[in-house]
C-alpha cells in the first residue's frame, strides 16, 4: 500500500469521463480502467466536499457521469461496477469546507474563476489537501500547470502527504509499487 491507495483520495470527473470516452485520448492504453480497479480493490473511497445534499463534487459527477450510467450498456461491466462502487455515498467521506481557512484562501488565489464559471476544481484541491492525500486529476488548464504552486502552499501549511497526479502518474506509482520492473500487474 502507498499514499495513494491508503484509504481515500480525490479523483476529479475528468478522470471517470475519460476512462468511459472511447474518444479520448487521455485513455489510449486502459490506465485509468487498471488504476481504477486497483483503487476499488483496496478498497479506497472517494473524498468529496459536504454536506452531502450541497456537494459541488457529487453533483458535478452526477451532472457529468450521468450520460454514462444511462447508456451503461454501451460499455463494459467492469466500467459499470467500478463507478458504482465510486458514486455509492457509503464509499466516500465528506470533507467539511471552510471558504474562509487559510487553505481554501490560498487555493483560490492560485485557482481563479471567471464570472459563470465553476469552483469545483477549487473544492477537489482543498479536500485532497485538508486530508493530506492525493488528488488524480487530468486538468491540465486549471489544476495540473499550478500543482507547483499549490504544492509550495501546502508546505507553508504543514500539510503532508498532499500530491497532485495525473492518471498516468498514479497509474505508474501503483505500477511502481506493484512490480520491480515498473511494469503494472493487470490481473
Amino acid at each position: 500500500m502507498n499514499n495513494l491507495t491508503q484509504d481515500f483520495i480525490a479523483i476529479d470527473t475528468n478522470v471517470f469521463m475519460h476512462l468511459f470516452d472511447s474518444e479520448s485520448k487521455m485513455n489510449t492504453d486502459d490506465h485509468i480502467l487498471y488504476l481504477i480497479e486497483r483503487l476499488r480493490k483496496d478498497e479506497v473511497r472517494l473524498l468529496i466536499d459536504g454536506p452531502r445534499e450541497k456537494s459541488r463534487i457529487r453533483g458535478e459527477y452526477y451532472e457529468c457521469l450521468s450520460p454514462y450510467v444511462n447508456s451503461s450498456l454501451q460499455w463494459g461491466r467492469a466500467e459499470w461496477k467500478l463507478l458504482r462502487y465510486f458514486l455509492l455515498p457509503e464509499n466516500s467521506k465528506v470533507v467539511d469546507i471552510d471558504q474562509k481557512d487559510n487553505l481554501m484562501v490560498s487555493i483560490k488565489g492560485i485557482i481563479g474563476v471567471q464570472k459563470g464559471e465553476s469552483v469545483t476544481d477549487r473544492f477537489f484541491v482543498y479536500v485532497a489537501f485538508k486530508k493530506e492525500r492525493v488528488l488524480v486529476t487530468n486538468d491540465s488548464d486549471d489544476i495540473l500547470s499550478k500543482k507547483k504552486e499549490l504544492k509550495r502552499k501546502t508546505k507553508k501549511l504543514r500539510l503532508k502527504g498532499t500530491d497532485i497526479l495525473s492518471s498516468q502518474d498514479a497509474y505508474k506509482r501503483i505500477a511502481d509499487s506493484n512490480s520491480a520492473g515498473g511494469e503494472p500487474n493487470h490481473e
